[in-house]
């Protein structure tokens, strides 16, 4: 994901958004977005896991839309897009609590 697109992740103007940056600090948005990723890319690899980096795009040089990167990863995976949504739910969730508790990725 490019600095543009990391601006669209973490920059919305919606509350929860705010509390992210707070969250994650007073930092450049780049440095945000690599700390946000390293979280998401740290609650591993299972279907759940990749429900919410798929939906985040993380690591996706060229990523299309939410829909259809959900769409997409349904398909593969076999699952319907509501059952994707529920696991983009649920990890976002465990998200929230390292972000509450400050578990940052080592290195940022």
């Amino acid at each position: 994901m490019d600095a543009s697109s990391a601006s669209v992740v973490l920059a919305l103007p919606s509350q929860p958004c705010q509390y992210v940056m707070e969250a994650l600090g007073d930092v450049p948005l780049r440095v945000a977005y690599e700390r946000l990723a390293g979280m998401v890319r740290m609650l591993g690899e299972d279907v759940q896991a990749m429900a919410l980096h798929n939906a985040y795009a993380i690591d996706m040089p060229a990523p299309d839309t939410l829909t259809r990167r959900g769409e997409r990863i349904a398909g593969i995976r076999g699952l319907s897009i509501d059952t994707i949504e529920l696991y983009e739910r649920n990890m976002i969730d465990r998200l929230a609590l390292r972000l509450v508790h400050a578990e940052l990725p080592v290195g940022s």
